[in-house]
């Protein structure tokens, strides 16, 4: 009987070293972080929920959590953001999103999908909110 020396060689390397398990995902998360200079004013919901008001200093970033019901559910409600994009005195001009969220281990910010409040364009009288790859 010839026994195959590839099956063996990958039988016995699959018992000396450990195969890399992944963490279970138990939360959905999206971070928004302000990256303008100024504290931007935003409303925001969860699927049919109501509207919250927030507000983000520069450099800061908020993190949005789903927890999820079950291990690895990987489904999150709708997380809807409105803000008023234009930063001139008494001036609006409203910007919504829906913000996909991240399957992850932890509800940290640095774990989810990320986004960034940014000036739109050259002139800093406008932002937009944007996902960083």
């Amino acid at each position: 009987m010839r026994i195959n020396a590839v099956a063996v060689i990958s039988v016995f390397a699959t018992l000396i070293f450990p195969v890399a398990t992944q963490a279970v995902n138990r939360f959905g998360v999206a971070c928004v972080t302000n990256k303008t200079d100024a504290v931007v004013f935003y409303r925001h919901k969860e699927s049919d929920g109501t509207w919250r008001n927030g507000s983000l200093r520069p450099g800061w970033q908020q993190a949005f959590v789903h927890t999820y019901a079950r291990p690895n559910e990987d489904r999150s409600p709708e997380l809807d953001i409105q803000f008023d994009s234009d930063l001139r005195a008494q001036k609006n001009f409203t910007l919504k999103y829906k913000l996909p969220r991240l399957a992850a281990p932890g509800d940290a910010c640095k774990e989810g999908a990320q986004y960034q409040f940014q000036y739109d364009g050259a002139e800093r009288s406008f932002i937009d909110l944007k996902k960083v790859p």
